[in-house]
């Protein structure tokens, strides 16, 4: 009896493990839209987070831990003393997060404002019906029936026709990549010259053209390739009114889209952006123009690495959300190392936030400390004060890793030469990045002084001694060595002799001097070229080859050598003839055989006589 317990034991539990089923687990209805399954999620979410927009399930940060950054808070936008306090933030030229900003209209979201409290309803709330891929499509349709060109063309397209008789629908650009990276980076095609210094030779992330429609159908359908659009809704004419009628001037360039209009109806359109708050926006941070109004579209867990942009920006979130890493660009020769200004990705940081390579970036470890050599840079000069409105503003808080979530009605202003590391994280993500031109009397932030003077330089040495030769004159420039290379008899001698010592000048007029405390022994004076000019070359201006290593040959993609079995028999072998006839008969094509050996009659004519010498 003992033994067949013992043997039964097993089978009971067996039984009841089967009653559970094979282990597969359906997904419910409320989840369809969250994305691929295999995406590593947020198990869990701590207090602080959830009070800045991070909830479980959210697919995890692309960035390393070791990127400590600090919740940038945000300011809500309920009473006349958070007014006053955002526009001392912008002002004071640092990233700033406004809630209930009332610059897109309300109605938009009134379908989000409910249940907060429920996970599924949290994960899966939408914005606006009008703001899904799918009525995007249709309303881009309907548009176009009616002989409304909306959609700018994008560089490139062949679409110049915008009358009612152009039955084609534009084309718009499309970043596409492969699901196992999902992250698009723009390459310059007119930076990425064949034979240069700076050559790309295959792009990790591929353009194509297709339709808005199409962009939709591709973005729900795809499952090894992910795709990502920035549609210029806007750009500004040259010579334009300062920022004032800008709505005027936006529907003089274009029809006004559905994506600027909470209807889809065009007789009886409104607006959602409003632009009386906007210009008023403007004018109190004495900004320029508006110069463009881009329409971004992403999926889940899709990535914009970090980049800086060369003007301000309101990124203005309207369906999905935002994951968004802002570096700050003091960082930028102390462990960001941006591409240089003549490389296909500009713009771009060179570290692979994701996955750092300490040895090939070792100052990025460094990011986020104060006591660095280059950090002397940003601060030998603060910002001046100034008054707006009555009230005196300076220089804001030293952070320089900073991070955000952005939800739907959420404005963030990111300041010139800020690096933004961006990831979505809902299904469908629709966003409008507002461009604007930095005003004649705004004063410019103090920390993006070195990467500002730092891109004037790299242009001025390039335009005079070419892109491949920009980093060893900043080298000898910097180190005081460039009379080595001069000869002051010639008159291009003189020409570079007047370009260094101008070099010099602008630094030190732009950046000031630096501390004595922080002076080396190579820089007894204390002049910052001494300090900026060596920190540019640090890893910088230099050939990129990682980006090709896997680069193939397209001669050589179908190179691959075919072995086949020998079938011969010992007579084919030793009599290749009866081998090729068997060839002949099977179907191959056998090239015919000629003797070296002279024999009239074969290959020689029969009267021909062979002398033998």
């Amino acid at each position: 009896m003992a033994e067949e317990d013992i043997t039964k034991a097993p089978q009971s539990k067996k039984v009841v493990t089967s009653n559970h089923g094979t282990g597969k687990i359906r997904v419910r209805k409320s989840q369809m839209n969250l994305g691929p399954a295999h995406l590593p999620r947020l198990a869990a979410v701590a207090h602080v987070d959830s009070e800045h927009g991070e909830r479980q399930g959210d697919p995890k940060p692309r960035f390393e831990h070791c990127f400590q950054a600090d919740w940038l808070d945000y300011i809500t936008l309920n009473s006349p003393q958070s007014v006053y306090s955002s526009i001392n933030k912008i002002w004071s030229g640092t990233p700033t997060l406004l809630r209930s900003a009332p610059l897109l209209d309300s109605s938009l979201f009134s379908s989000s404002s409910d249940d907060d409290t429920s996970d599924d309803n949290n994960n899966n709330k939408t914005n606006s019906s009008a703001w899904t891929f799918s009525n995007l499509a249709q309303q881009h349709q309907e548009q176009h029936k009616q002989g409304q060109q909306y959609l700018l063309q994008s560089p490139g397209s062949n679409n110049n026709n915008t009358t009612t008789n152009n039955n084609k629908s534009p084309q718009i650009t499309v970043l596409c990549s492969e699901a196992k990276h999902n992250r698009f980076i723009e390459c310059d095609s007119l930076k990425n010259i064949y034979g240069s210094l700076y050559h790309v030779r295959e792009p990790e992330t591929q353009k194509l053209e297709m339709t808005l429609p199409e962009f939709v159908q591709c973005a729900t359908t795809w499952k090894d390739r992910r795709i990502f659009t920035r549609i210029p809704l806007f750009k500004s004419k040259v010579g334009g009114n300062g920022g004032t009628g800008l709505q005027q001037q936006l529907e003089s360039t274009v029809h006004c889209p559905p994506h600027l209009s909470s209807s889809s109806s065009s007789s009886s359109s409104k607006p959602i952006i409003n632009w009386q708050w906007l210009e008023s926006l403007l004018k109190s941070q004495k900004h320029g123009p508006i110069t463009s109004i881009d329409l971004e579209l992403g999926t889940i867990d899709s990535l914009l690495p970090a980049r800086y942009a060369l003007q301000d920006r309101l990124m203005v979130q309207v369906t999905g959300r935002r994951r968004i890493l802002l570096i700050s660009p003091a960082t930028a020769f102390d462990g960001m190392y941006p591409y240089p200004t003549h490389h296909p990705y500009d713009m771009y940081s060179m570290v692979d936030l994701e996955k750092v390579d300490l040895g090939m970036w070792p100052k990025t470890s460094t990011i986020g400390e104060t006591t660095t050599a280059t950090s002397s840079i940003t601060n030998s000069k603060s910002l001046p004060s100034s008054t707006i409105n009555g009230g005196t503003y300076s220089s804001s808080s030293s952070a320089t890793i900073l991070k955000c979530i952005i939800s739907p009605g959420d404005v963030l202003f990111i300041p010139a030469y800020w690096f933004v590391h961006t990831q979505f994280l809902e299904a469908e993500d629709a966003a409008l990045s507002i461009t604007m031109a930095q005003g004649a009397t705004r004063p410019p932030a103090p920390d993006a002084a070195a990467l500002r003077v730092s891109r004037a330089l790299e242009e001025r040495v390039a335009e005079f001694e070419g892109p491949s030769e920009v980093r060893r004159w900043l080298q000898l420039i910097g180190h005081g060595d460039e009379y080595s290379a001069i000869d002051i008899g010639t008159v291009k001698g003189y020409k570079r002799v007047v370009l260094c010592q101008s070099i010099r000048d602008d630094v030190d007029d732009n950046l000031g001097l630096t501390d004595n405390k922080n002076n080396n022994n190579n820089n007894k004076s204390g002049n910052m070229w001494a300090v900026l000019l060596p920190a540019m070359c640090q890893g910088r201006l230099v050939p990129t080859p990682w980006l090709n290593i896997n680069f193939r040959e397209p001669l050589y993609l179908s190179d691959k050598p075919v072995r086949l079995e020998d079938t011969r028999t010992e007579e084919e072998k030793k009599y290749p003839e009866l081998f090729r006839r068997k060839l002949q008969a099977a179907g191959w094509r056998v090239p015919e055989s000629k003797s070296t050996v002279p024999i009239p009659g074969y290959n020689m004519p029969n009267t021909a006589h062979v002398t033998h010498s």
